[in-house]
Parts: C-alpha cells; structure tokens; sequence
C-alpha cells in the first residue's frame, strides 16, 4: 500500500479528499436546468448513467496513475495523464491527450456558465439580485444572467491573475495564481458542500409527505434513506477536511484556515444580509396590500 502512496496521517494526502469532494459535486449541474427538461426520463437517466459515468471515469484514471507511475506521481490532475499516456502509448497519443484536455478547460467554463445562469435567473426571479438579470431574450434563454456571470468572472480574472502580480509584493506571480486557484476553488467547495447538504436534508423533510412524495419519488425508499444519511455524513466531512488541511504547500495549515475560513464567511454573511434584505421587503409589500387594522 505505501508504494501506492497512500497516507492518512495529518500531514499526508487527507487533504485529497476536499479536493475529490469537489469533483463529484458538479454531477447535478445538468439538474439546474430542470425546469426545461420537459421528459421525466431525462433526469432519471442523467442521475443513473451520469453517475455512474463520473465515478467510473474517475476510478480509471486514478487508477491508471497508480498503477503506471506508482508512487512516483506527484499529484492526480489532467496533465498527468499526459504523462501516463506518453509512457504507455508514445508522445503521438499524448499529444492527442494533451488537446483533449485543453478543450476540456475550454468547454467546461462554457457549459458551468451556461447552466448556473438559471441560478441567478431564480435570484433574480426571487428578487435577491436585480430583476434584469432574470429576464429573458426572446429566445427565452437568461441572457442578462450570461452576460453578467461572464462578465464578473473576466473582471475577477483580470484583478487576479493579471493585475494583482504586478500592483502587489506577494512573491512569485506563478505561486499567486496557483494560490488564488486553489483557495478560490477551496472556497467554493466549502459553500457548495453547505448547499449540497440540504439537498438531502430536504429529502429527510419530504419524507413526511407520504402521499405526495412516494408517489413522485424515483429511487427505491433503501437508497433515499442511505443518502439521507450517508449525504450530510459526507458534507460535512469534506467541509472539515477542506477547513483545516491545505491544499497547497506554499500556505500552511494554519494560514489556510484563516483564508478559507474567512473567505467562506463572508460568502455567508452576504447570502444572509440578502435573505435579511429581502424578507424586510416582502414584509414592507404585505403590509401595503394588508395593512393592519387600527
């Protein structure tokens, strides 16, 4: 098993399994285009073959590193692969390796975008963002919501990536990028690990709807109720996991904690102070169709 490298202790890969955990959390972004999904099939099939598809994928080719490289890998991403193919197949095939993957870098940002403009629709719709950005071209497509996502993460990029090496003594641009990479992703991971948790807790609260529910449910009761309880179980683990081992060697453990730890914080106090926001408003409105009697 050592020669596989595998290292539980604090100070081995435990920090793998935040990072993994982001991986499989973007199996339901397909599903936040559900309400234009018109065949029920769809979401079944999506949730059947494409789980199984990422989890297969993912056993494969971390297992083709292990099992070619060894212990010798130093870290399980998409380049390595490269290296894998090129030691088995020759520099041919892995050159073609090494286009797919850049496509893949390509494509993936399109379709993330695409997709998570329904969220800021439903924002919008909601009125916890500005109306316009739940508005829809003639197409009925969320062009607003595109168009603003698009654009703030062109601006976050620019500051970061370009901007903030030159304007900040921060050390080496390369170590920035990879630092603001991976604590932004970390980041994420954190709010999405939360978000994700009550996709099941909810599922728990539906229960109670015994008629409703059970008759609207797509999977056996045996494997809602494992996760029901195996989903949260593992959320949870992978926000502390997240919380306090580093991703990266160039910030410590106990730097990283504060980083990401604020980092989330203040993700969650502006989704609160807009949930705060809005009730006060919807309070207002209720109050100017039904005012209370005197």
């Amino acid at each position: 098993m050592s020669g596989w490298g595998f290292n539980w202790s604090p100070t081995g890969n435990i920090n793998l399994f935040g990072l993994i955990t982001l991986a499989y959390l973007g199996t339901e972004v397909p599903l936040n285009m559900g309400g234009e999904i018109v065949e029920r099939r769809v979401v079944t099939r999506h949730l059947l073959w494409g789980t199984l598809l990422v989890l297969v994928g993912y056993f494969v080719a971390t297992y083709s590193l292990l099992v070619v490289q060894g212990s010798a890998v130093g870290s399980v991403g998409g380049f390595s692969l490269v290296t894998n193919v090129d030691m088995v197949l020759g520099k041919f095939a892995g050159s073609i390796t090494a286009l797919c993957i850049i496509g893949f870098f390509v494509m993936v940002p399109i379709v993330y975008n695409y997709t998570f403009a329904r969220l800021l629709l439903v924002a919008g719709i909601d009125q916890r963002l500005p109306m316009n950005i739940g508005r829809l071209n003639k197409h009925r497509v969320p062009a607003n919501a595109i168009i603003f996502q698009t654009s703030a993460a062109i601006i976050f990029t620019f500051l970061v990536f370009i901007v903030a090496p030159y304007v900040t003594n921060l050390g080496k641009p390369s170590d920035l990028a990879n630092e603001v990479y991976n604590v932004s992703q970390a980041g994420a991971t954190l709010v999405w690990a939360i978000s994700t948790a009550f996709f099941f807790i909810n599922i728990a609260i539906f229960f109670r709807d015994r008629r409703n529910f059970h008759r609207q449910r797509i999977f056996p009761r045996p494997v809602l109720i494992a996760s029901v309880i195996l989903g949260p179980v593992s959320c949870l683990v992978a926000i502390l996991d997240t919380l306090f081992f580093s991703w990266i060697p160039q910030i410590d453990n106990n730097h990283w904690w504060y980083i990401i730890g604020g980092l989330t914080l203040i993700c969650l106090i502006i989704a609160l102070f807009r949930c705060l926001k809005m009730n006060d408003r919807r309070c207002v409105i209720i109050r100017q169709r039904h005012p209370l009697p005197r």
